[in-house]
């Protein structure tokens, strides 16, 4: 930038001088307000580390297009929560129960007892604890009264729970729905539901007639 020019000191002789110094003043001034304004622009890069090089085309770029220190840590704020790995799913440990035991088909009753345990090996190792059930079908859907086939239907009936002190506590179980579903002659997918003191729960398991049927118990929220 050129340096303002140097006032000349003149006699008022005419008013074609008077404008003139008018015209030199009003130039200084103009001047002035521009020196004043890069410097302006001078101390705030400096103050906020945006400093720009002499020597370097970036001179050219205006405070107006650079990024405000508020802009920046919104920035970095969306950039950490971004990276945040998000939640695991965590894996339902909730214990099912195993209930195994025979199921009968007689004229006058429909019943399946056994025991139950908290897992498939508690029935073949030994020094496992098991606990008695008993269903029997109060409202059976089968029209016929075949007695070489499983009953779906309404079933009722109780578990017996151990505590670690006293005796066993039964808790009754009604309104418990079982359906056979056949795959083969003497094969069927077993599914069920029902309601206790502890909430909703459902059965699931395959039966092979005449062997014990094997259930698993599943808790539900």
């Amino acid at each position: 930038m050129s340096s303002p020019t140097p006032y000349k000191r003149l006699k008022l002789t005419n008013e074609q001088e008077y404008e003139e110094i008018n015209n030199q003043m009003e130039e200084i001034n103009n001047q002035s307000e521009e020196i004043l304004t890069e410097a302006s622009l001078a101390v705030h890069d400096f103050q906020f580390g945006t400093y720009l090089d002499d020597s370097s085309d970036d001179d050219l770029v205006s405070i107006s297009s650079m990024s405000t220190i508020e802009d920046e840590k919104e920035s970095k704020e969306s950039h950490v929560m971004e990276e945040e790995p998000q939640e695991k799913n965590v894996e339902n440990t909730t214990p099912k129960p195993v209930l195994r035991g025979p199921y009968e088909v007689w004229y006058n009753e429909v019943k399946w007892s056994g025991s139950w345990g908290f897992s498939p090996n508690a029935f073949d190792q030994p020094g496992q604890m098991l606990s008695k059930f008993y269903y029997k079908c109060i409202e059976c859907t089968d029209p016929t009264m075949e007695l070489n086939r499983p009953k779906s239907g309404v079933y009722e009936g109780y578990f017996l729970l151990q505590p670690f002190h006293g005796k066993p506590k039964r808790i009754v179980e009604k309104q418990v729905t079982i359906s056979f579903k056949q795959l083969s002659p003497t094969t069927y997918q077993v599914e069920g539901s029902g309601k206790n003191k502890f909430g909703k729960f459902t059965l699931h398991g395959m039966y092979e007639w005449g062997n014990p049927l094997q259930m698993e118990k599943i808790y539900v929220s």
